[in-house]
C-alpha cells in the first residue's frame, strides 16, 4: 500500500511540471526528470503471541498482539478479564504499563448450619483444596485441617457441625452431642436424654419436654425437668384412690420411692384398716396388679346390758350403718326397729328397755312402766305408785313394799298392800 502511494506522489509531479512549463510560454518543452526509486515495501503484519502466567498452578494464558495495537484472546479482541486456568481456577488478566498479570480469583462458598442460623463463607485457594474463612455469622469457631480443608464448625446455641463436600456442594452435618445419663432416684436406673439439633430432646424415639414422665421398670414414676441446664429427674409419688365400699368416702394411698406405701402419716401393709367417718372399718389390701381395694370390716359383736340383772342383746353393726340381732339372753321379746335395733325389748324381770345407738355406741335405756294409780277407799283421791328399773316400788320418794301407811288432810290412815302384782289401800281409820 505504501509503495502505491509513492508511485502515484510521482505522477502527480510530473503533471504538475509539464503544466507549469507550458504556462511559461517556452516553445520547448522540458525535459522530464527521473524520479527516484520507490522504497521497498515492509513486510506483512505478524501476530506475536504474549504468555501471561496463571499463577503457580493454572498454567498460561497464550495472547495475540493485533496489527495497528491490541490484543486478542481465543481469536477475539481482549482487554481484561476473567479466565480459567488449567486447574480449573478463575484467574483476573489485567494490562498495567504495557504488561499483563493474572490474579487469582477465589471462588466463595457459604455453608449453613442446619437450623442453628450460623453461616460460614469459606474461600477456596488456588490449589482447589484448601480453603480460607473470610466470614462468619452465628458461629463460634470453624476448624481447618493443617492444610486448609474445612473440617466443621461451632454454631452460638453450642451445636456442632461436620462439614463434607458432597457431590460438589459443601454441606454441614449435625453431630449430635453425647446423651446425657439421668438417674432415676432410688430404683437404681437411668435414662439416655439425647439433644436434638433444634434445641429438643428426645429419650429413644420419644421427644420430651420439662415435666415429662419416665417409668422405672419397678414401676416408680419420676419426671424430668431441666435446671440450671442440666436434666435432673424426681420422684413423683404414686396415689390412688381407693373408696370405702358403700360410704362412698374415700381414701388416698401414697406409693413411696422405696415401695412401700402409706395412708396419710401411717405406712400401709396389706390388710391394714381404713375407718369412714361413719365409724365402718375397712380392710385395705393389694391385689397382684398393685391395685388397693378396700373390705368392710365387720366389728365385733357388741353386747348390750339390760341394766344389772335383765339379760342381754347381741348385735352386729352392718355395713349401711344398720344393726341385726344375733342373739338374745334372758329376753322373752322384741320389737325390731328400722335400723334393725330392737325399738323396745322385754327382759326376763320384766322390765322393758329400748335399744339406741349415738357415735357407734348402742346403749339400753330402760323404759319405766306406767305409775299404778292406788284408790283411796271412799275419800276420792289417789296415789301413784311407780315401778323402777330394780324392782322397786316408789311411792313419791318413798320407797314401799307393803304395809306403809298414808294419812289424808281430814285423819284417815289407809295401809298400803300388793297383792298378785296389785296395789290396794284399806282404810285403817279416823287419826
Amino acid at each position: 500500500m505504501t509503495r502505491n502511494r509513492v508511485m502515484q506522489a510521482t505522477a502527480l509531479a510530473a503533471i504538475l511540471l509539464a503544466f507549469g512549463l507550458a504556462g511559461c510560454g517556452g516553445s520547448e518543452p522540458a525535459p522530464v526528470a527521473t524520479p527516484p526509486a520507490p522504497p521497498p515495501a515492509p513486510p506483512p503484519f505478524q501476530p506475536a503471541p504474549v504468555e501471561v502466567a496463571l499463577g503457580e498452578l493454572g498454567g498460561t494464558a497464550t495472547l495475540m498482539t493485533k496489527e495497528g495495537g491490541g490484543f486478542t484472546l481465543n481469536g477475539e479482541d481482549f482487554t481484561g478479564g476473567n479466565v480459567e486456568g488449567d486447574n480449573g481456577m478463575t484467574y483476573a488478566l489485567t494490562l498495567a504499563d504495557g504488561s499483563w498479570s493474572a490474579a487469582h480469583v477465589p471462588m466463595e462458598v457459604s455453608i449453613e448450619m442446619g437450623t442453628s442460623g450460623g453461616m460460614v463463607t469459606l474461600s477456596q485457594g488456588e490449589d482447589g483444596t484448601s480453603y480460607a474463612v473470610v466470614g462468619s455469622t452465628g458461629v463460634i469457631g470453624v476448624a481447618l485441617s493443617p492444610t486448609g480443608v474445612p473440617q466443621g464448625a461451632q454454631a452460638l446455641n453450642g451445636n456442632q457441625y461436620a462439614f463434607a463436600l458432597v457431590e460438589g456442594v459443601w454441606m454441614a452435618t449435625f453431630i449430635p452431642p453425647a446423651p446425657v445419663a439421668v438417674g432415676l432416684g432410688m430404683s437404681g436406673e437411668s435414662v439416655h436424654v439425647q439433644m436434638m439439633e433444634d434445641g429438643s430432646y428426645s429419650i429413644g424415639e420419644n421427644m420430651i419436654e420439662d415435666g415429662a414422665m419416665v417409668e422405672a421398670d419397678n414401676g416408680n414414676m419420676y419426671a424430668l425437668a431441666m435446671m440450671d441446664g442440666m436434666w435432673m429427674a424426681t420422684y413423683s409419688p404414686m396415689m390412688q384412690e381407693v373408696t370405702l365400699g358403700m360410704t362412698g368416702e374415700m381414701v388416698t394411698v401414697t406409693k413411696a420411692e422405696d415401695g412401700s406405701y402409706w395412708l396419710g402419716d401411717d405406712e400401709l401393709m396389706s390388710g391394714g384398716m381404713a375407718t369412714a367417718s361413719n365409724g365402718n372399718n375397712y380392710t385395705l389390701t393389694m391385689d397382684a396388679d398393685g391395685h388397693w381395694m378396700a373390705a368392710f370390716a365387720p366389728m365385733a359383736t357388741m353386747t348390750v346390758a339390760l341394766g344389772t340383772s335383765g339379760g342381754s342383746v347381741m348385735v352386729n353393726r352392718n355395713e349401711n350403718g344398720s344393726y341385726t340381732v344375733v342373739g338374745l339372753s334372758m329376753v322373752s321379746g322384741s320389737t325390731i326397729g328400722e335400723n334393725g335395733l330392737p325399738s323396745s325389748v322385754t327382759a326376763s324381770n320384766g322390765n322393758m328397755y329400748s335399744i339406741s345407738e349415738m357415735d357407734g355406741a348402742v346403749t339400753a335405756k330402760f323404759m319405766a312402766p306406767a305409775p299404778v294409780t292406788v284408790a283411796l277407799g271412799m275419800s276420792g283421791e289417789t296415789r301413784e305408785i311407780q315401778r323402777a328399773e330394780d324392782g322397786s316400788y316408789w311411792l313419791d320418794d318413798m320407797a314401799v313394799s307393803g304395809g306403809e301407811t298414808v294419812t289424808l288432810a281430814d285423819g284417815k290412815t289407809y295401809t298400803l298392800s300388793m297383792m298378785d302384782g296389785m296395789w290396794m289401800a284399806t282404810f285403817m281409820g279416823d287419826s
